[in-house]
């Protein structure tokens, strides 16, 4: 049969290129229909992309870290038996979410096939506990400490997420690939890394952020003692749900009613600057902290939603994000944005706003400080918060009503269920 060539196929959401992140099969290998071949960086996640065919790999094209535009042909298969399931240069709903595993491969992540190699674990002796049998970074390790056979020999390109240092006499030192906090916050080693996948696109888009929007910000602070005693009595009442209700889905629901009571806040801008979009749905980003850098998945229909029905999105977003496992269409379309940087301890923060939306609110740490309390200092619970807007759709004014009226339904949080 006439070799295919397999193009990079359009994923989706207007993106016109992909980053390699590596190769899943070696040149000369024999593939399955919907084997995965390659994984790719998007500008939003990490996709496994499937073959159309069955048949040999004759040709693998673009290496690791190399960007290719969709279209480009990236692999050539001899085929065998059955035409492709999938038209050459478009790509499956299954592809796009993760591409079904061939029978008898483990289901992983590629940021988790590089850690077994780096640790050599064979993935066939890891027990997965992530969602539909995928194998996550934590049963590598667990299976590394208990020593699990070796894995075979890595295929070429290995992803390597830093390199040695060399010694100070060599002429140049490699420029390694850096993708995100694989080994924890601000991780690496001495030498020169490249920006990769996520992070190389958070670099762009936070840069051209910061270089085109205004910003103006209110950061303030506020007592959480209702706030906490709310989340106690309605985690008494979810009953075997209580788990679910915590701070945070508390937070989002009060800045969701802010957004009914200040609309504008709830809107995009238009590349040019000219028209602003006010929606009358609310898509509320959540932006997660992952291996690969911070995601912000999106919470569709925020406004609509009750407090147990938000709590539970948002932890299978946020578990999604972690595990590689979330669809495209559940990272783009965001109206307004939360970022709770008080999960690692933070205090205070200027969040960047993410284009096109014009504004981002920020939450610190809830910590015990002294407040104010009929004339007297005591000592109370208290939630540092900051809102950031665009200052070309937004003034002053706006960014202190906002602030005002979610610190007054976060001390009467009873009001988050009428």
């Amino acid at each position: 049969m006439t070799p295919l060539e397999f193009r990079l196929p359009d994923l989706g959401e207007g993106l016109e290129h992909a980053e390699i992140v590596g190769w899943l099969v070696e040149e000369g290998a024999t593939v399955t229909r919907d084997q995965p071949l390659v994984a790719v960086s998007t500008d939003k996640a990490v996709v496994e992309l499937p073959s159309p065919v069955a048949g040999t790999l004759r040709t693998r094209r673009g290496t690791e870290g190399e960007r290719i535009r969709v279209g480009e042909v990236i692999a050539v298969i001899e085929p065998v038996g059955q035409p492709a399931a999938v038209g050459n240069g478009a790509v499956s709903e299954a592809a796009v979410t993760t591409a079904p595993a061939a029978v008898g491969r483990p289901r992983a992540a590629p940021v988790v096939r590089r850690l077994a190699v780096e640790l050599g674990v064979a993935l066939e002796t890891v027990a997965a506990t992530g969602p539909e049998g995928r194998i996550l970074a934590d049963d590598v390790r667990r299976a590394a400490a208990v020593g699990a056979a070796p894995s075979p020999p890595p295929a070429a390109h290995p992803a390597a997420p830093v390199a040695p240092v060399p010694p100070p006499s060599a002429p140049s030192r490699p420029s390694t690939p850096i993708a995100g906090g694989a080994a924890g916050p601000a991780q690496a080693t001495p030498g020169r890394h490249r920006l990769t996948g996520v992070r190389r696109r958070t670099a762009e888009v936070m840069s051209a952020a910061w270089s085109t929007i205004p910003h103006i910000a209110n950061i303030d602070e506020l007592d959480a003692t209702e706030l906490l005693e709310a989340r106690t009595r309605l985690r008494r009442a979810a009953g075997d749900r209580g788990e679910l209700v915590g701070v945070l889905p508390l937070l989002v629901m009060a800045a969701v009613h802010s957004l009914r009571r200040f609309p504008l806040l709830n809107a995009t801008l238009d590349p040019s600057g000219s028209e602003v979009e006010v929606h009358a749905d609310i898509h509320l980003g959540l932006a997660v902290a992952t291996a690969d850098g911070l995601v912000v998945p999106v919470i569709r229909h925020a406004g609509r939603r009750d407090l147990l029905d938000l709590a539970t999105e948002m932890d299978r977003l946020a578990t999604a994000a972690r595990t590689r496992t979330l669809r495209l269409e559940e990272l783009g379309g965001g109206t307004f944005t939360v970022t709770n940087f008080g999960s690692l301890g933070g205090r205070f923060s200027v969040p960047i706003i993410r284009p096109p939306e014009v504004a981002i609110l920020g939450l610190g740490a809830i910590a015990t400080r002294p407040w104010v309390v009929d004339g007297a200092v005591v000592a109370r619970p208290v939630l540092p918060y900051s809102l950031t807007v665009d200052h070309r759709v937004l003034d002053g004014d706006a960014v202190c009503a906002f602030s005002t009226a979610l610190a007054e339904t976060l001390t009467n949080p009873i009001s988050l269920l009428l």
